[in-house]
């Protein structure tokens, strides 16, 4: 795990550390699960969602999250109140978005963006 996170291409810097990260709140848990986990043919989905993989369990869906803040593979990057964290995980590109206008600063959502080569 890194010590600090890269500058952003702004110039400025993230407000925590990697060790020092939000953590995923029952209700984010929730949220990210409830959009994005692949749903069973008996439960509703959010069709305009991304989805994990349907192999990836809860767990597994929530160490992506959390993996993606603690190590990113790309550098952070701003976009107004929120700061964008990627990393690739078992093929599968992770984004986390973290709301940096809040204190302390709030995962405000997580999802996979697209699948790697």
């Amino acid at each position: 795990m890194m010590w600090n996170y890269p500058t952003m291409a702004d110039g400025t810097k993230v407000p925590f550390r990697p060790s020092e990260r939000p953590r995923i709140s029952p209700w984010m848990r929730a949220h990210i699960l409830e959009r994005h986990q692949a749903a069973p043919e008996d439960r509703p989905e959010w069709p305009t969602k991304s989805k994990f993989p349907a192999e990836w369990n809860a767990d597994r869906i929530i160490e992506a999250v959390d993996l993606t803040l603690a190590d990113p593979g790309r550098p952070p990057a701003r976009y107004g109140d929120k700061i964008r964290f990627e990393r690739v995980v078992d093929g599968h590109v992770v984004r986390v978005q973290v709301r940096v206008d809040m204190e302390p600063p709030e995962i405000w959502n997580a999802y996979p963006v697209e699948r790697e080569g």
